[in-house]
């Protein structure tokens, strides 16, 4: 689905039911609060898979639900059109929508050092991570769980052409058949844990497919490589792409306090966990 074809919905009478207690016109008069047919609409919404959200105004109250999938915004009024409410309260929204989430920020009363965020995952989550992944260690693993805590997972895998290329230092690296598999055996038991999909493809260049893949929401990266998922994002705009939301997960510290590496487990320092093996002090 292409990022154009994504809609959000504004009516003026909200599509969902929400409490009126506050309220005093609508609470004495529900039955004029609420758009008459909005349950044929909601059905209309259940055959579309691009509706990222649902706004109103109308019952003069900021509300906010997440029914059948889809975030349903109420908004204040500007000017309270109220039995005692003569002067305009200055409230205001921002919506601020992606394929991954929407969020809402509301000023109550134009402060704009008072915001209210209201904050909704829209669609379907689909992550991306990159990278050798030869040997596996647990810093690789809390990259993966955060992955998967977030959506179901595209892992792109350096080919062995492209492993030499991107060694800082020269090192042995396992073929791509042998880190595939290895990845997969550690991917199954996350993905059982948080019941998502995920794919392993082949990675011939440092950017990939996540410059080009109108799916993917969302990128793993470090800080080390936050500059490089900027370059992605710059590239997926340059391609009529929605940039990607950039999920930084911290490297994780051996025992020695440096971080754990694959290059440092191939030299013998330390294992997959960062325990020390080779202490010199």
């Amino acid at each position: 689905m292409a990022a154009a074809e994504n809609a959000i919905v504004f009516t003026h009478h909200p599509l969902y039911y929400h409490d009126l207690a506050d309220e005093g016109h609508f609470s004495e008069h529900p039955e004029v609060a609420f758009c008459f047919d909005k349950y044929l609409a909601n059905e209309v919404f259940a055959d579309h898979d691009n509706i990222l959200a649902a706004v109103n105004g109308h019952t003069h109250i900021a509300d906010h639900t997440m029914y059948q999938d889809v975030p349903y915004f109420t908004v204040n009024a500007f000017n309270e059109e109220r039995p005692g409410h003569t002067d305009p309260n200055g409230s205001f929204a921002v919506l601020d929508a992606s394929r991954s989430r929407v969020k809402r920020l509301s000023h109550p009363h134009g402060e704009f050092d008072k915001v209210d965020t209201v904050d909704y995952p829209a669609g379907d989550q689909e992550v991306a991570l990159g990278g050798t992944f030869g040997p596996i260690h647990d810093g690789h693993r809390q990259m993966f769980r955060r992955a998967f805590e977030v959506g179901d997972v595209f892992i792109g895998l350096t080919s062995d052409e492209l492993s030499s290329r991107t060694r800082h230092t020269d090192r042995p690296v396992p073929s791509f058949e042998e880190r595939s598999e290895a990845l997969a055996d550690e991917l199954d038991r996350f993905a059982e844990m948080y019941d998502r999909d995920y794919v392993i493809k082949p990675l011939d260049e440092p950017m990939g497919y996540v410059t080009t893949d109108q799916h993917i929401t969302h990128l793993i990266v470090s800080p080390e490589t936050f500059s490089r998922g900027e370059q992605v994002n710059e590239a997926r705009l340059e391609n009529g792409l929605e940039p990607l939301a950039l999920e930084i997960v911290d490297p994780v510290l051996a025992d020695d306090g440096k971080r754990i590496s694959s290059t440092r487990l191939v030299n013998g320092e330390i294992d997959e966990h960062g325990n020390i093996l080779n202490d010199d002090s």
